[in-house]
């Protein structure tokens, strides 16, 4: 799968539906983690990579905490994540 671009994702946000109304329930959301990912871009001007290292990892001594593009490396100590497809499916 090739990555997108953050237009290509904001476009696939904008065409889901919300699960309840506003302030019924509460629910996690990767949606909003990456739409704050993005502000955080905008509002640094540069990516959220370097916006997390300056901002957090640096400043607490985490040398070795990034975030991961690509293919996950567990040679490299990078953790798995999971991608739901109707069922969980652990991704590399």
């Amino acid at each position: 799968m090739e990555p997108r671009t953050h237009e290509e994702v904001i476009a696939a946000i904008a065409k889901g539906k919300p699960n309840f109304e506003p302030d019924s329930q509460h629910l996690y959301s990767n949606t909003g983690y990456v739409l704050l990912g993005y502000i955080v871009e905008k509002v640094d001007g540069k990516p959220y990579q370097e916006a997390l290292k300056q901002r957090i990892t640096s400043k607490i001594g985490l040398m070795n905490t990034y975030m991961g593009v690509g293919n996950t490396n567990v040679d490299n100590n990078e953790s798995l994540s999971y991608r739901y497809l109707g069922y969980m499916e652990r991704s590399t």
